[in-house]
């Protein structure tokens, strides 16, 4: 009876340490399985900031790409003019200009109704 007492006392510790066993196994998943979301959720909030962080410098350099464009488009502009200016024929415009302001001719249009 003595061994019996001692195997069952034995089996007892055993499934004692089996179910101990098993809830550090359960609680060792829950915790990878909570650091595997918080390190996704991390993640994502490092993308979303690079993704912002590219995005404005992205906007930022398109903005002083469009500048320099648009700088050297008003330049040309200015150049030409200046050059028509400088020519025998803005001499001819500016009177046609000057004559049209000061004696101004009254027609009727071709599409106006009568």
């Amino acid at each position: 009876m003595a061994y019996s007492t001692n195997i069952k006392q034995l089996l007892d510790c055993e499934a004692e340490a089996q179910a101990i066993i098993n809830e550090a196994k359960q609680y060792r998943l829950a915790k990878l399985k909570q650091v595997k979301k918080d390190v996704a959720e991390e993640i994502a909030t490092y993308k979303k900031s690079l993704v912002n962080k590219n995005s404005s410098a992205s906007k930022a350099v398109n903005v002083e790409e469009l500048n320099a464009t648009a700088e050297k488009e008003i330049e040309e502009s200015i150049k030409t003019i200046q050059k028509i200016l400088k020519s025998e024929k803005a001499d001819l415009v500016v009177k046609n200009v000057i004559t049209g302001v000061i004696n101004p001719v009254s027609e009727i249009h071709v599409n106006a109704q009568k």
